[in-house]
């Protein structure tokens, strides 16, 4: 047996984004573990039809069953349109707003001391 490469990674990747898009998962999962196993290793994902073709793409690149030819492992991910509006030098830069900051709490150290030594 082989070790795994980033092409996982981006397989995961793609698995997180049908998750936040379309709320469920891209398998049709059952109630047991072989199930589940058949579902990811046999059956294609069932990428959501109502995404924006630019999401669907990226999934579908980032699914391709062979590693070696899936979007990440074989060329630029950040080059896809569906990250066409990115500025990446302005983000690597961090010259781009976050769109939320948390709030932080600072504590002094005798509150920190406090909260160890308690």
């Amino acid at each position: 047996m082989s070790g795994y490469g980033a092409g996982v990674d981006w397989w995961a990747f793609a698995i997180i984004l049908c998750q936040m898009a379309a709320r469920r998962s891209p398998f049709h999962e059952g109630s047991t573990l072989l199930n589940i196993i058949e579902s990811v290793t046999l059956k294609q994902p069932s990428i959501p039809e109502d995404i924006s073709p630019d999401l669907k793409s990226l999934m579908q690149e980032l699914f391709e069953k062979n590693p070696d030819k899936r979007l990440g492992t074989s060329g630029d991910i950040r080059k896809h349109p569906f990250y066409k509006s990115v500025d990446w030098a302005a983000l690597e830069n961090r010259k781009i707003p976050p769109p939320f900051k948390p709030q932080s709490q600072v504590l002094s150290p005798s509150v920190l001391w406090l909260e160890v030594y308690s």
